[in-house]
């Protein structure tokens, strides 16, 4: 397989996933800090992608581009999404007879 097609395809999910994490990590560090922490760490993450993508357009080769820092935005939401289920699930799991 081709090498940009691969990183072409691989790219944008290591980025979801990373920022994701970035995401979810800076939620729980804002945990004690603010009720709003998800909405705090979601504007935390679209400032760190942007910056990421302006860096990039010093870079020879690269190109930053504001849809990217969508899909890194994206990526942060479907985690927080994923992990604010998995605790309702443990939560109701617990609370159930049986």
């Amino acid at each position: 397989m081709e090498r940009s097609l691969v990183r072409k395809a691989f790219a944008p999910a290591a980025h979801v996933v990373i920022y994701g994490a970035l995401g979810l990590s800076l939620a729980a560090a804002l945990e004690r800090v603010s009720k709003r922490r998800w909405f705090l760490a979601g504007v935390i993450l679209v400032l760190v992608a942007a910056l990421d993508e302006w860096h990039q357009t010093f870079v020879s080769g690269r190109t930053g581009r504001a849809v990217d820092v969508l899909v890194e935005l994206a990526g942060f939401v479907v985690l927080a999404f994923l992990s604010r289920l998995a605790m309702w699930v443990k939560k109701r799991l617990r609370s159930s007879p049986g």
